[in-house]
């Protein structure tokens, strides 16, 4: 069984994902995102606020986590996430159930923030089969 490629098609069925960031306090902080985009299970996309707490933590800090689940399979990921600055690269990403999120300007709302999500690690845990894995 090739369990990249079963987590990558369990990615696909899922829509929110929990991501955690570590505080200024070392602790772990965990949200659920609507995931916006991914590249197979490596890297994962997200949008957010500007000024949240999760993007200040991202600067500070990359180390990050992200966890899909659907019934009994799971993957829980560790890696690290960048904001991304390019404003092409994240109009690209506007879709447009953001709108009511980002209510000054839409794509061009300064609080409108796309990070990325790149993996290093993943433990899956899918169909009783159960491997971590670098990526």
């Amino acid at each position: 069984m090739d369990l990249i490629k079963e987590a990558e098609e369990l990615l696909g069925k899922c829509m929110e994902l929990a991501v955690s960031s570590i505080t200024e306090d070392g602790y772990p902080r965990i949200c659920v995102l609507v995931k916006v985009r991914a590249e197979g299970c490596k890297t994962i996309y997200f949008a957010t606020g500007t000024s949240s707490k999760k993007v200040a933590h991202y600067k500070a800090n990359p180390k990050a986590g992200v966890t899909f689940y659907n019934q009994f399979d799971s993957v829980a990921m560790l890696g690290k996430m960048s904001v991304l600055t390019d404003k092409a690269e994240k109009d690209s990403f506007w879709q447009d159930w953001m709108a009511p999120h980002f209510p000054d300007g839409g794509k061009d709302d300064p609080e409108f923030a796309v990070i990325c999500f790149n993996a290093e690690e993943a433990t899956i845990y899918i169909k009783h089969h159960f491997e971590t894995v670098k990526l």
